[in-house]
This record gives C-alpha cells, sequence and structure tokens, in this order.
C-alpha cells in the first residue's frame, strides 16, 4: 500500500536551537534530544496529560503511573562528542513546578552539540483505525506479555493477512502478545 518508512525522524528547533530526533535501535524506537550551542537545555519539557509522575532519584530514572499501565524512562544518557570520543556528562531527570519532567544536566561545554538520550525501559501502543478495549492482560514472564480485549477495527490491529478484513460483528475480540 505503498507505505513510506524512514529510519530517523528529525523534528528541528522543538524548542529554539533544539531537535528531537527518533530513530531505531537494536531493538526498540529511541528519540534523543539534541541541544545545539545557543541553546538552553533547561527548555525542554515533556508533558504528560494523565497520570502520576515520579522520581526513583536512588536510580535517576522517571516513572509514569497511568490507569492504563506505566512508562518507566531510565536515567538518560547525556553526553557530547569530542576528539576522544564520547564525554558523558552527569544527568537525571526532575520535575518542574508545573509537573512536567526536565532534566537536571551537569556541567557541559555549551558550544559544542549536548546530547540528551532517554532509556525509555518500557512503553506500548496497540490499537486500530477505530474503537479498542482491553478486557484483560497477563505476564507469563518478565519478557512477554499477553492482552486480550474488542474491537471494531479493521486496519492496524494484526499482521496483515492474518485476521479478517471485515468485522462479524458490532466487535471482534483480538488476542496480542507482545515480546521484550
Amino acid at each position: 500500500t505503498h507505505v513510506r518508512n524512514f529510519k530517523k525522524i528529525v523534528y528541528k528547533n522543538l524548542y529554539k536551537h533544539i531537535d528531537l530526533v527518533f530513530y531505531a535501535g537494536l531493538d526498540q524506537l529511541k528519540y534523543d534530544i539534541i541541544v545545539h550551542p545557543g541553546a538552553n537545555p533547561a527548555d525542554v519539557q515533556i508533558q504528560y496529560l494523565d497520570g502520576e509522575l515520579a522520581l526513583n532519584p536512588e536510580q535517576g530514572s522517571a516513572r509514569l503511573n497511568h490507569s492504563s499501565g506505566f512508562i518507566q524512562e531510565a536515567q538518560p544518557l547525556t553526553y557530547q562528542m569530542a576528539e576522544s570520543g564520547k564525554v558523558i556528562i552527569p544527568s537525571q531527570y526532575k520535575i518542574n513546578k508545573a509537573g512536567n519532567l526536565t532534566f537536571d544536566i551537569g556541567h557541559y561545554t555549551p558550544n559544542v552539540p549536548l546530547v540528551i538520550d532517554p532509556q525509555l525501559e518500557w512503553g506500548s501502543y496497540y490499537g486500530g483505525n477505530n474503537t479498542e478495549q482491553t478486557r484483560g492482560i497477563s505476564a507469563n514472564n518478565p519478557d512477554e506479555i499477553y492482552i486480550t480485549g474488542f474491537s471494531r477495527s479493521i486496519e492496524n490491529i494484526a499482521t496483515s493477512s492474518t485476521h479478517q478484513g471485515t468485522n462479524q460483528g458490532d466487535f471482534d475480540a483480538f488476542l496480542a502478545k507482545f515480546d521484550a
């Protein structure tokens, strides 16, 4: 169906002189925040519209608890490139007065691009082009999660050619497996 795909997507100037880059990592979708010279990393704010945001200072991680699950971000890897290679910059998450997730960045060289590489540990999306409702979730080990429910979608709900192309009622059932 002529769907284009990309290895990397760059949102230039998401904030002034700050880019957001999505790319395919080894086994997951990754994103980096590129802070160019003249930019302020404190301008970066991640706003979650629902849920409870909490920090784990011992691990440097952040976790959003939500009614449909959670998103876990491990301590960000922040660095600058030098002739000798990557120079690691101390960093951690913090929550600002507005309740948004931001970054506390240690000393860095402001005239060299700074890369903030958040480490998403868990997050997922599942759904099609209409209405889905999850009715159950189970894990048989730390690496496999199953969800079941019902859907009105006929697109993006399963791998192509593995399901019927029309609904056989108002809603049809689904069972999905996610591997870590």
